[in-house]
C-alpha cells in the first residue's frame, strides 16, 4: 500500500498493538484487537458505538491496563500504568470532550501543568511559552493568538489547541477522537490539512471517526 507516493509496507510499526484483551467484571470490553501504525501514518479506528474503540484508546492513554496482550512503542515494550507514562512516551489522546481551561489564554491552555519557569525569580517564562506556541501553529499552518483567551476563540480553534499541546510534549503517536464533531464543512478541511501535515512530518496518527468520508480523505 502506497501513501504520498511512499512505499511504507516494509517499514517496522511504530506503535504494535498484539492480541490485547480487557476484561472487566462480566464483560470483554476488548478480545484479541492487533493492528500497528507506522510513522508517517494514519490509521483510520472505525467501529459501532459499544465496539470497544474508547476501552482501546484509555490502554494506550494509561487509563486501563489490558487483561491480555502486549503493547510494542518503537520496538519496546509499553505498558503504561498512568496517563503520565503515556504522555511521557510521547503518546498523546485527545478525546472529543476538550480539556481547555476557557478563562486561561492559549499558551496558557498548551503548557497547563507543564509551565516553564525561571531559576532566579521563579516565574512562568510567559515569553517562551508564547514563542514556542507561535512556532507549533506555525507548523500545523494555523494562526492562533497564544495571548487570547480561549473562551473567546472558536470550537475549530480550540480544537488546534488542544492539537498544540499534545505537539508541545513531542508527541510522536497522536490519536484523535472524533476530531470533527462540531465542525463546519470548512474546518474540518482545514483540520484534515492540519492532519496530512502531521503524517508528512512523520508522526504516527490514530483517527476516530463514524464519518467515513473523512476516513478516505
Amino acid at each position: 500500500m502506497t501513501e504520498s507516493g511512499i512505499d511504507r509496507s516494509a517499514e517496522a510499526a511504530l506503535l504494535d498493538v498484539e492480541h490485547i484483551t480487557v476484561e472487566f467484571p462480566g464483560v470483554r470490553a476488548l478480545d484479541d484487537v492487533h493492528f500497528g501504525v507506522r510513522a508517517g501514518e494514519v490509521h483510520a479506528l472505525v467501529g459501532e458505538n459499544g465496539a470497544g474503540k474508547s476501552t482501546l484508546l484509555k490502554v494506550l492513554g494509561g487509563v486501563y491496563m489490558p487483561t491480555a496482550g502486549r503493547i510494542h512503542l518503537d520496538g519496546a515494550a509499553f505498558k503504561p500504568a498512568h496517563p503520565s507514562d503515556a504522555i511521557t512516551a510521547g503518546i498523546a489522546v485527545i478525546y472529543q470532550e476538550f480539556t481547555l481551561f476557557p478563562d486561561l489564554t492559549v499558551a496558557e491552555n498548551v503548557y497547563v501543568g507543564r509551565e516553564p519557569y525561571s531559576r532566579n525569580t521563579r516565574g512562568i517564562r510567559f515569553g517562551e511559552m508564547r514563542a514556542e506556541c507561535h512556532r507549533i501553529f506555525d507548523l500545523l499552518g494555523v494562526k492562533i493568538d497564544p495571548d487570547a483567551r480561549v473562551a473567546d476563540i472558536g470550537v475549530a480553534e480550540q480544537q488546534l489547541v488542544v492539537i498544540a499541546r499534545a505537539l508541545s510534549t513531542d508527541a510522536r503517536v497522536i490519536v484523535m477522537v472524533e476530531p470533527t464533531a462540531a465542525l463546519n464543512r470548512n474546518e474540518v478541511a482545514s483540520l484534515l490539512s492540519v492532519v496530512r501535515r502531521l503524517r508528512d512530518e512523520g508522526r504516527a496518527i490514530i483517527y476516530v471517526s463514524h464519518h467515513l468520508e473523512e476516513v478516505f480523505e
